[in-house]
Order: structure tokens, then C-alpha cells, then sequence
């Protein structure tokens, strides 16, 4: 249990060095030339951004492992993913297009499915940021 607590005030740690540290690094920088600020700002902004993602899916996953204990949640779970019809969802033209209307056949592989954790994410955050952030920005 213990580890739990230290777990989840490390969590909370993260997210307040993330909250402030755009604030932080603008501070440290008001006196040096705009030029610089203009390089540093927006790669930290990107690096809050991906440690939000992050810290999200370790608060998610924390909250879920109770459940990944449940035999009987997890045998539920199984049998909805083999009824996920994955070459209905891989065919839909937003995931399996990318941006110059070409194919992307290793992006969205089935295989994928099969991957590690950090794996999933590093896939899930390159989706995310091809098909949603890119297509955000102006």
C-alpha cells in the first residue's frame, strides 16, 4: 500500500513540474534574446505535452490494475477484443490514409496489437500527433 501512496505523489509531482514548467523556463529566459525563446518555447510546450500523455496513461493504467486482476473482467475483456472486427477499423480512410493520401501500411498494422506497452504508446502518440495535432495546426 505504501507504494501506492508514493506512487501517486510521484504522479502528482510530475504533473505540477508540468503544469509550471512552460511558466518556469519563460521566466529563466525574459532577458535573453527573443530569438531564443522563439526555439525553446515550443519544444517545451511538446515536452509538457508528452509528459501530460504520459502521466494520463500511468494514472489510467494505476486506476485500472485492479481490474486486470479480476479473472473475470479480463476474460470479458479478451472476448470483446477477438469480436473487434480490425480490418473494418484499419480500412476506414482517417487511419489508414496519412496526410499526403498515401498509404501508411506500418503505421496501422495488426501487429501492432501485439506490441508491448511502451510500444502501444509510442504508436498511439504518433497517431495522435499525425492525425490530430498535425491537422490542428495552422
Amino acid at each position: 500500500m505504501a507504494s501506492g501512496v508514493v506512487f501517486i505523489s510521484l504522479l502528482a509531482d510530475i504533473c505540477n513540474f508540468a503544469k509550471y514548467w512552460e511558466h518556469w523556463l519563460a521566466s529563466s529566459l525574459e532577458n535573453l534574446p527573443e530569438c531564443l525563446a522563439a526555439k525553446k518555447l515550443p519544444i517545451a510546450r511538446h515536452f509538457v505535452s508528452s509528459l501530460k500523455r504520459q502521466t494520463s496513461f500511468l494514472h489510467l493504467a494505476q486506476i485500472a490494475r485492479p481490474a486486470l486482476f479480476d479473472q473475470a473482467v479480463v476474460t470479458s475483456m479478451v472476448s470483446d477484443i477477438d469480436n473487434v472486427d480490425l480490418s473494418s477499423i484499419s480500412s476506414q480512410p482517417l487511419l489508414s490514409i496519412n496526410t499526403s493520401g498515401e498509404q501508411d501500411p506500418d503505421m496501422y498494422s495488426e501487429s501492432s496489437f501485439h506490441a508491448t506497452v511502451e510500444s502501444f504508446i509510442e504508436w498511439l502518440d504518433s497517431v495522435v500527433e499525425q492525425k490530430v495535432i498535425k491537422d490542428l495546426s495552422p
